[in-house]
C-alpha cells in the first residue's frame, strides 16, 4: 500500500508547535534537573528506542563512508553542541527571551543553506526573514526581558548562548541534508543523532558528578512532573519532532523550512504566560503579529508556485 504524501510545509507547522511548547517545558523541567542530567536522560530514554529501531531493522544502518560523516556531523553540531548550549541559556534567562532568541534560527539556516548548499533566497523571503527579525528585537528589547537588573548578565550569557545553539542548529541541518540526499532514512538519522547525543553526555556527565550513582539518584529522587517534562522532550520533541523535520527538509529547501521556526512564539508564548507566569507586555504581542506577517510574506510567493503547479499538473 502506497503511503500518503502528506505536504512537508504540514509537518513543519506540526514540529513548530511541538518545539514550541518544549521552550516552557524545558524551563519548568530544569528546576529538577540539571542541563546536563537532563539531556543525559533524554537521550537515554531515546538510545533504548533506537536500539529496538536497529534490532528490527539492521538495513537502515549507514552504509557509506559519506552518510557515516554526515550523520557525526549533524549528530554533534544539532544534538549535542545546539541542544546542551540551548539547554544551558534556557537556565539562565527566562522563557520568553529564551523562546524569542531561538527563533533566530532561521536566519542562520537561509545564510548556511544559500552559502553551502547553493539554495535560492527570493526578495521577497528577505524582506519577509527581515520582518521576523525586527519582530523578534521589538519583542526582546522590553523592559520585561530582564525583570531583575542583578541578573542581567547572567541573563546576557544565557542569550549569547542560544543565539550559538542556533548557529550549531543551521550547520547541523545542512550536514542533515546531505545525509538524508545520501539515501538515510530520516527516522534512521533521528535515533542515529540521538544514541550519539547520550554516549557523549552520559560521559561528560558521569565525569562532572563523579560517576554514574550520584546521576541515577538525582534522575530517581525528582518527582513525576519532572520525568513527564524530560518524557515529552525525548519522544514528542525529540523522536516525533525531529523525524518530521527530516522528513520535511528532505523535500524542501533548508531556507523555507527554518523560516517555521519563527512559529514556535506564537505556541511558546501562552504557556510561559499561563503556565510559568512569564509576562506578555504590549511590544511582545505587536512583535509576534509583524513575525506572522514576514513568516506569511515570505511563503506566500511560494504559496502561489506550488498551487500554479499543482493546476498545471491536472
Amino acid at each position: 500500500m502506497k503511503r500518503p504524501n502528506v505536504s512537508p510545509y504540514l509537518l513543519l507547522l506540526i514540529v513548530s508547535i511541538l518545539w514550541g511548547l518544549a521552550g516552557p517545558i524545558i524551563k519548568y523541567t530544569l528546576q529538577y534537573f540539571p542541563p546536563d542530567i537532563f539531556l543525559t536522560y533524554r537521550f537515554f530514554l531515546n538510545a533504548i528506542l533506537a536500539i529496538g529501531y536497529f534490532t528490527i531493522f539492521p538495513s537502515f544502518l549507514p552504509k557509506t563512508r559519506p552518510q557515516r560523516v554526515s550523520v557525526a556531523q549533524y549528530s554533534a553540531l544539532t544534538v549535542v553542541i545546539g541542544l546542551g548550549l540551548l539547554f544551558l541559556g534556557f537556565e539562565l534567562t527566562n522563557s520568553l527571551t529564551a523562546i524569542l532568541l531561538a527563533s533566530t534560527g532561521p536566519v542562520f539556516s537561509t545564510l548556511f543553506g544559500a552559502i553551502l548548499l547553493r539554495e535560492h533566497v527570493t526578495a521577497q523571503e528577505i524582506i519577509g526573514i527581515s520582518l521576523a527579525i525586527i519582530g523578534s528585537i521589538l519583542t526582546a528589547i522590553t523592559s520585561d526581558t530582564f525583570p531583575h537588573e542583578g541578573l542581567l548578565g547572567i541573563a546576557m550569557i544565557g542569550n549569547l548562548l542560544i543565539i550559538l545553539s542556533r548557529v550549531a542548529d543551521a550547520l547541523g541541518g545542512v550536514s542533515a541534508k546531505h545525509a538524508l540526499q545520501s539515501g538515510m532514512r530520516p527516522i534512521a538519522l533521528s535515533h542515529l543523532s540521538f544514541c550519539i547525543g547520550f554516549i557523549i553526555f552520559f560521559i561528560i556527565t558521569a565525569g562532572r558528578f563523579g560517576g554514574i550513582l550520584p546521576v541515577v539518584h538525582t534522575i530517581v529522587s525528582v518527582p513525576l512532573q519532572g520525568h513527564l517534562g524530560v518524557l515529552y522532550m525525548a519522544f514528542i520533541s525529540g523522536t516525533v519532532a525531529y523525524t518530521l523535520y527530516a522528513n520535511a527538509i528532505k523535500r524542501v529547501e533548508i531556507g523555507n523550512a527554518s523560516i517555521f521556526s519563527y512559529l514556535t512564539i506564537i505556541w511558546g508564548a501562552p504557556l510561559s504566560v499561563f503556565w510559568l507566569g512569564d509576562k506578555i507586555t504590549s511590544q511582545f504581542i505587536i512583535g509576534s503579529m509583524i513575525i506572522a506577517i514576514g513568516v506569511t510574506l515570505a511563503e506566500w510567493k511560494r504559496h502561489k508556485e506550488r498551487k500554479k503547479k499543482k493546476k498545471n499538473r491536472k
